[in-house]
């Protein structure tokens, strides 16, 4: 972005993120990111892609496209689309029949299993 890139920058640490990579804006926990274009904002919920069998990679999924946040009804805009991004990746995680725990999809195996779990108790080489 141009001149308008301090602001950006600001806004989005004022919502607790920090740049990562690949270039995706994340909270601390790694939910959501938001990935920053000079058409605007794109923000979205944090999955995990494997272009390389040994190689993950943080995607966007459900994005939605936001406005610069240049004043407060646009950061307003900014915060209520981490809102959705977050309660949507909540419901899209999946439960780990052997261990229990909760993980988007791109770290399961099978439907009710993650790769953990696959590897840990059924010899699988991711």
């Amino acid at each position: 972005m141009d001149e308008e890139e301090p602001d950006v920058v600001a806004a989005l640490r004022e919502e607790g993120l920090s740049l990562g990579r690949p270039g995706i804006w994340t909270d601390p926990d790694q939910e959501v990111g938001v990935a920053v274009h000079v058409s605007g904002l794109f923000v979205g919920w944090l999955d995990v892609a494997w272009p390389h069998p040994t190689t993950p990679a943080a995607v966007l999924k459900g994005i939605v496209h936001v406005a610069e946040p240049r004043d407060e009804r646009s950061r307003a805009d900014l915060r209520a689309q981490l809102r959705r991004a977050r309660k949507q990746r909540t419901r899209l995680l999946r439960v780990c029949s052997t261990c229990g725990e909760s993980v988007v999809p791109g770290l399961m195996h099978e439907k009710d299993l993650c790769q953990a779990c696959a590897e840990r108790d059924r010899g699988v080489v991711h």
